[in-house]
């Protein structure tokens, strides 16, 4: 250590060190030999710690969801208990991997941005991503939603400019909606979805519905795009038929499902 850093101490080191990628880090932990050239064993559970807790929001040492998705003899699906680990090394990777089966380009940033500037992402979405991916994928009957599921959202600045909780923002962060069609009434509102013609699915839809008579209701998780122009949309027509209507009533509304 002092062979490279002189008289800095521990702290310091952890400071420097921490500017550097995961990625890098990951790779000087793995192929280090010589101690002269490796930082010390405690340093690089300091710096995974600060990554974890940064990225992934954790207040505690613990793995990811373990993520197998089983189900159960009554049909509802159930999830096998976390693996447990022992370092801030090993939690890291444990959310990473999580993070990557749910988007391999957030992982791909988490990985190779640097650990002083790097963007977060709620462990609380990840599980529940990975939990709901895994379960969809599994389905024979699921896979039309599973595969309707868009990337995470490239651009989530109008709803942390409306004042968002960070628990509403990275459920888009993560994953950006549903890539289907809807009703015919409905698609020129949202603008960034098509209408739903004769002979496409109408099924699909993330938070589920029913069939009633001649009824046919299933509701799709909005894209933000789509969201923020159909929450507009609404919030117009609103204040035209309740011209009196305070501001703060709308404010921190937002539409995040539709129907066909």
């Amino acid at each position: 250590m002092a062979g490279i850093f002189g008289n800095l101490n521990e702290n310091q080191v952890l400071q420097i060190l921490c500017y550097l990628a995961p990625a890098d880090a990951i790779s000087i932990t793995q192929t280090s030999k010589n101690d002269m050239f490796a930082p010390k064993k405690a340093l690089m559970e300091g710096y995974f710690e600060h990554c974890t807790r940064r990225i992934f929001g954790l207040n505690k040492l613990e793995g990811a969801d373990g993520g197998t998705v089983r189900t159960a003899a009554n049909g509802y699906p159930t999830v096998a208990a976390a693996a447990t680990v022992t370092s801030w090394y090993e939690a890291f990777q444990s959310w990473h991997q999580a993070l990557g089966e749910v988007s391999a380009t957030c992982a791909r940033t988490a990985l190779h941005g640097s650990a002083g500037s790097l963007p977060s992402w709620s462990s609380r979405w990840i599980a529940a991503w990975r939990r709901i991916k895994t379960w969809l994928k599994r389905q024979p009957n699921a896979r039309g939603i599973h595969e309707s599921l868009r990337s995470e959202a490239s651009d989530v600045s109008y709803l942390e400019k409306q004042g968002a909780l960070k628990s509403v923002v990275d459920c888009w962060r993560l994953v950006d909606g549903q890539d289907l069609p809807l009703d015919p009434q409905v698609a020129p509102m949202v603008r960034s979805l098509p209408p739903l013609a004769d002979g496409d699915e109408w099924s699909h839809g993330l938070f589920g519905g029913y069939q009633c008579y001649d009824h046919e209701i299933c509701n799709v998780f909005l894209p933000l795009e789509a969201a923020k122009n159909i929450t507009q949309h609404f919030a117009a027509m609103l204040k035209d038929r309740v011209p009196d209507m305070e501001e703060t009533v709308l404010a921190n509304k937002m539409v995040f499902g539709m129907s066909f």
